[in-house]
Order: structure tokens, then sequence, then C-alpha cells
């Protein structure tokens, strides 16, 4: 079993920084260019079913034994490629503006600057 390093030797210092990042929700790490966080299964199932349903992707599922489903983009859903490349670009080269909104968003709260 290692000891963990006493504070300020460096080692230690390190590992507890390792450990407070490895914690952070993923989407919120400043200064590293952080990925917006994972959608779940059941999440992600949901958006492809709804665009199968709307004619974007074709799914096709494979017999068994694999039990693997596959989508592929229709040709109205590769036509929808070009714009989301745009959306993706923009969103990459603003990427630290929109978390620093949503922060203050947050901090202010839901309905500050809102007029009913």
């Amino acid at each position: 079993m290692t000891r963990a390093a006493a504070p300020g030797s460096g080692t230690g210092d390190q590992h507890q920084r390792d450990l407070a990042v490895r914690r952070r929700p993923v989407g919120r790490v400043r200064g590293h260019r952080a990925h917006p966080p994972r959608p779940r299964p059941k999440s992600l199932t949901q958006s492809l079913r709804a665009l199968e349903r709307d004619g974007f992707v074709v799914r096709t599922q494979q017999a068994p034994p694999e039990r693997r489903v596959e989508y592929a983009p229709t040709p109205l859903g590769r036509g929808l490629l070009g714009p989301l490349d745009a959306a993706c670009d923009w969103t990459r080269e603003h990427w630290d503006e929109l978390i620093d909104a949503r922060e203050t968003g947050l901090a202010v709260g839901p309905s500050a600057g809102v007029d009913r």
C-alpha cells in the first residue's frame, strides 16, 4: 500500500488536483475546452427513434446472435449535414462565451431578464 505524499511535496498535491478534476461534472471544466455531457442511452435511443420517425435516419436491426442496431442517414438526413456542420463550427468557435452565458444565467436565476 502506498502513502499519499505530504502536502506541498508535489506528488500528493497533484494527485488531489487530478481527483478533483475527475469529480467535476462533464461540460463544466473551465480552461480545458470541455465537451458537453454525453447523453444517457435512453435519451439517445429516444432521439434516434425521433430522427427515424421524421425520415432523417434509417434503422437496421442485425439478426441474432449479434443483437445490434445501426442507424444511417437518409438522403434527407444527408442534406442536413452541411447546416449541422456549420452550427457545430459556430459552437466550437463560441464555446467559452456559451459556457459563460450559461453560468451567468444559472447564477442569476431562471426568469432574470425575461419580460412576461
